[in-house]
């Protein structure tokens, strides 16, 4: 009798305790300290209460009860009530805490324009990325697509090998998705016979691409060019990069634009 007697309130004690470790995490989400928060839950419980009450009920030493105190009233969460004898502390409802939480977050939204823009700024500061295997090739396939929506990208296409041909379902998928996008291609390729396969393919979609004899250009290097990224990649090691700069972007155009114009179609 006496050991289930017990084991209930060894049940009901962690229930107390679960919902107060509950309590104490919602508060805390709403961006106060874990400190900050026992003490508004401890004022909160109890009603207005001293600092030497505080101290006492939350376990928290004094100067640390003051410094706490004085946190939770620059963010206007506690006060202080005056002509008491001695200064007793009160706190904001929940839901007027609640409140406040949603006008910070409608400020940071009205900031969020310009938070953006210092973000821009930051990733338009050319940089350099690598990758490596199949995974790598399709993360190169994907990046910045949408930068170019409605416009083109031009490519030094690459022969092809074994692992080439076993990436082809993901070059099909990648097409698609330019085509989606309204994206146009025209390329430089040389005249490899497994290629042909490949190009049936180029007035589905929007492929404009000339060929260069074999025996002429014989690049194992994919290097494909978009409004200001250049990717690299070697088809045969699984390996690439992409360079993220515009000035190296807008010279290897015009190097693409001066063959493009003298090959035929």
């Amino acid at each position: 009798m006496l050991s289930k007697l017990l084991t209930h309130l060894v049940k009901i004690i962690y229930t107390i305790i679960n919902k107060i470790m509950d309590t104490l995490n919602t508060i805390k989400s709403l961006g106060l300290s874990d400190k900050e928060a026992r003490v508004y839950i401890m004022i909160l419980e109890h009603g207005p209460s001293s600092p030497q009450e505080i101290s006492h009920i939350s376990g928290l030493k004094r100067p640390t009860v003051y410094v706490i105190l004085g946190e939770l009233m620059k963010q206007g969460i506690a006060s202080f009530i005056p002509y008491s004898k001695k200064k007793m502390y009160r706190v904001i409802s929940p839901d007027e805490l609640f409140e406040k939480v949603e006008n910070k977050i409608k400020a940071v939204k009205e900031k969020l324009p310009e938070i953006k823009s210092l973000q821009k700024s930051e990733l338009e500061k050319p940089y350099t990325l690598f990758f490596d295997g199949v995974e790598g090739i399709k993360q190169i396939m994907d990046y910045k697509l949408e930068e170019i929506q409605n416009d083109e990208v031009l490519h030094f296409m690459s022969t092809t090998s074994k692992k080439t041909i076993d990436l082809f379902e993901g070059f099909k998928e990648y097409n698609k998705e330019l085509r989606d996008k309204n994206i146009s291609v025209r390329g430089i390729t040389p005249s490899d016979p497994i290629l042909k396969t490949y190009r049936k393919e180029d007035k589905e979609f929007g492929r404009q691409v000339k060929e260069v004899n074999l025996q002429e250009y014989k690049s194992n290097v994919s290097i494909e060019m978009g409004k200001t990224w250049v990717k690299i990649v070697d088809l045969y090691n699984l390996q690439g990069i992409i360079i993220q700069n515009e000035t190296i972007t807008k010279a290897l155009k015009q190097i693409f634009e001066m063959v493009y114009s003298r090959l035929e179609k």
